[in-house]
């Protein structure tokens, strides 16, 4: 297992890296209380890292794996990465897109058990009335995500 720090704008991110593929992101001050990591300051995450909150960069090339998602948790979390960049779907949306009409809430607890938050971007999740809600790492975060990817688009005219 391997480990990246990195500092971003809405706090220190912890990358967790097994085989070469990401298998989680936390977002803020994170304890270690296991043994064995490789701490890093040099991975190619990096890189990507800062195009994201530079806007140069929309997605990520980063290999990463879900595999210990249940299969319901990886259904949910393939569609929140087909959402484009700067753009916003409801629960709803995501629920009536994978045959779940009214499984809306048991999308948002997939969405709140995301190991990757921001490279599976499920904070471009909202309410069916626009709000913001529930995010691992907080609305303030989520806000700050949304409105930094508009910010990027608005300036390429998109």
């Amino acid at each position: 297992m391997e480990i990246m720090f990195f500092k971003s704008p809405i706090g220190n991110l912890c990358c967790f890296f097994n085989e070469g593929s990401l298998v989680r992101l936390h977002i803020g001050i994170m304890e270690l209380n296991e043994f064995g990591y490789r701490i890093t300051d040099d991975h190619p995450f990096k890189n990507e890292l800062d195009g994201y909150f530079s806007g140069d960069i929309r997605e990520f090339s980063q290999r990463f794996s879900l595999k210990d998602c249940t299969g319901f948790q990886k259904r949910v979390l393939t569609r929140a990465l087909e959402i484009p960049y700067g753009h916003v779907v409801t629960y709803k949306d995501i629920a009536v897109s994978i045959g779940l009409e009214k499984g809306f809430q048991a999308v948002g607890n997939a969405l709140g058990k995301n190991p990757i938050p921001i490279v599976v971007p499920c904070h471009r999740v909202v309410g069916s009335d626009g709000s913001l809600r529930g995010f691992s790492s907080g609305i303030e975060i989520k806000r700050w995500l949304i409105e930094h990817e508009r910010r990027f688009l608005n300036m390429l005219n998109l």
